[in-house]
């Protein structure tokens, strides 16, 4: 069972669909295979998620007419944030926190450890007891940070610099007038030294934007991935009313992908800011707002563990925002996001009343959105109907109080592997969607259908497993204590490991690949997994599955739950040991920093017979 908090970094990740795996139809109740097209890797992902192929929309008028979510969570601050289904033509979850400088109740903390690190949602609120809502701060190694930072006109040690002068080019700093503003390292002297009219510099890298255009050549000059690369994002611009916005830039997950450098600086400038500069991301790129759940962790920080540590934040404070009349706080979603085909389970969804006015069941609804009302495909005949799944209980709920939604859904009837994402929002009539982002109740289910029979066998990378000597892999690849809980699995054997970053330097391309001997001609039914419990798994990972008929390439979510079967899809293989006849595991299709794990494989015999040239088989029963 998982319940998943709003704003936490535990949730449930959604998969791709397996590419090649079998689809269920029956014919006058006979089994039979059939040879079929494959939809491409990107419609297939669309598919497998319910949700239709779209355009790339990354414009500013997509950016600027989404739905945002909005809360005022101080005098002249506000918390925004929304999920792009195709933003710069990928998924991106985009936060942001928007202060009003002119404000005279409006203020700017820069908490920090000098030595230590920890996480933002708690150096925040420790240090800064009345800030309404932060980001993270600068780079840092173990012992703190390693960039520039002056206090009250102190500069505060810091650790060796780990990335090149781009990583100082630019800062927020705050003058002796009060004013903040974004500033560009002196090119000569002394670097951050010679500013001696900014008391407060926190200073990171590199610079966005400058007077209103993309900062091309700061940018350039991080070299590698750092700015080219898609990566959560943490940043800070001021915009020329003399607004303050702290950005975060979700990553390196299946619901959001990242953004390069240049795209972080257009979002910026579609924001109003004139100048800005990029802060630590990646892990530790983390929104925090008080009084939300999850500590105040607002956005989906990249690491399956939560937000990263920090050695310094970025802070607001302000007096509190009156409460709005209507407005709502998603406090807990509870489910199972793995099932069977057509299991039921009961879903529970609980708000929080945080507005003025009381709710009914009779004007407060639960409906289905994304797009709004729109008939469910995992709807149970006891909904109120396809797109509205429960009523509220209690029938009323004064503020203060909290209301809950138990439904239950249906998992479809399929035999192969397959996600499907339902988004859940409260509305009320006359007023329409009060509270949290839609997306944030985001209900994920993956149908996992039982194993085809017949005969099978599996083919493991460690010594003591079954059918090891059919294993090879890449010298780089390092032995892991961690095995696969799948059934068959030889238990305590351990798996096989390597990075997963393609592009790093001293990484590059690294496969393994698992090459049985068949006994007999046929057609096969190929599985993966992985040890649960494996570290940093990521998301795609590569498979190439060579048989009789050419290669198909198949892209698997490392970051599911491990300990359990996903397919490859249906194949004829020959009598033998061939190239023709393997599966081999690679990391050319991620550019991530983490961890690709070679488990056991499993292959089952179908049929005896069949065509050798067929490319992959889709199975029907």
């Amino acid at each position: 069972m998982i319940t998943v908090v709003p704003g936490g970094g535990d949730f449930p990740h959604a998969r791709f669909l397996e590419r090649g795996a079998p689809l269920n139809m029956a014919v006058n109740g006979k089994r039979f295979l059939s040879a079929m097209t494959l939809a491409t890797p990107a419609l297939a992902i669309a598919l497998g998620a319910g949700l239709a192929p779209v355009a790339a929309q990354g414009n500013q008028t997509n950016f600027e007419s989404a739905d945002w979510f909005e809360r005022e969570i101080g005098e002249g601050v506000v918390w925004r944030n929304y999920e792009f289904d195709n933003l710069f033509g990928v998924r991106q979850s985009v936060s942001y926190i928007k202060a009003d400088l002119n404000n005279p109740l409006v203020s700017i903390e820069l908490p920090f450890l000098q030595g230590s690190t920890q996480r933002t949602s708690t150096l925040v609120p420790n240090q800064v007891p009345d800030a309404l809502g932060a980001v993270n701060g600068t780079y840092f190694a173990t012992g703190g940070h390693n960039t520039y930072l002056r206090i009250d006109d102190t500069e505060i040690p810091y650790m060796p610099r780990t990335k090149g002068t781009w990583g100082h080019h630019g800062a927020l700093g705050q003058d002796t007038s009060d004013n903040w503003s974004i500033l560009e390292m002196p090119t000569t002297g002394n670097e951050w030294d010679d500013n001696t009219t900014h008391p407060n510099i926190m200073a990171n890298g590199p610079l966005l934007l400058l007077n209103g255009s993309i900062a091309t050549t700061q940018i350039n000059s991080a070299g590698g991935t750092h700015c080219t690369g898609r990566h959560p994002r943490t940043a800070v611009g001021i915009t020329g009313d003399n607004q303050i916005i702290l950005l975060t830039v979700d990553g390196r997950t299946n619901r959001s992908t990242g953004m390069t450098c240049v795209e972080t600086a257009t979002v910026l400038q579609w924001l109003g800011a004139l100048d800005a500069v990029n802060m630590d991301g990646g892990g530790t790129t983390t929104m925090w707002v008080g009084g939300e759940p999850a500590s105040g962790v607002v956005n989906y920080p990249s690491d399956g563990s939560g937000e990263r540590v920090t050695a310094n934040a970025i802070a607001i404070v302000s007096d509190p925002a009156d409460p709005a009349e209507w407005d709502a706080r998603l406090l807990s979603m509870t489910f199972d996001n793995i099932v069977a085909p057509e299991d039921t389970q009961t879903v529970t969804l609980v708000y929080e009343n945080i507005g003025t006015e009381t709710w009914t069941a009779g004007d407060t609804r639960l409906v289905t959105s994304r797009p709004t009302e729109d008939p469910s495909d995992i709807a149970h005949s006891s909904w109120v109907s396809t797109s509205e799944p429960a009523t509220m209980t209690p029938a009323t709920v004064a503020p203060g109080q909290s209301a809950t939604f138990s439904f239950t859904v249906e998992a479809p009837d399929t035999e192969n592997t397959l996600s499907f994402t339902q988004f859940f929002m409260l509305t009320h009539d006359g007023i329409g969607r009060i509270g949290p982002n839609d997306a944030r109740a985001r209900f994920q289910m993956t149908v996992i259908p039982e194993t085809p029979a017949g005969d099978s066998f599996l083919v493991e990378p460690r010594v003591g497993g079954q059918n090891y000597n059919w294993y090879s892999d890449h010298p780089d690849f390092a032995n892991s204590t961690v095995t696969s809980g799948a059934s068959g699995a030889t238990s305590g054997i351990g798996s096989r490991w390597t990075s997963s970053f393609f592009s790093h330097a001293s990484v590059g391309l690294r496969t393994a690949q698992w090459r049985p001997n068949f006994s007999e001609t046929g057609i096969y039914h190929v599985s993966v997994s992985w040890a649960n419990t494996a570290s940093e798994r990521r998301n795609p990972i590569g498979y190439y599955v060579d048989h009789a008929g050419g290669r198909d390439t198949v892209m698997i979510d490392q970051t599911a739950p491990g300990d359990t079967w996903y397919s490859l899809g249906v194949y004829t293989f020959n009598e033998g040991q061939s190239d023709n006849g393997r599966v081999i595991i690679t990391n050319e299709y991620t550019d991530l920093s983490g961890n690709m794990w070679a488990g056991p494989v499993r292959f089952i015999l179908l049929e005896d017979e069949g065509p050798t040239n067929a490319r992959n088989w889709t199975l029907y029963e």
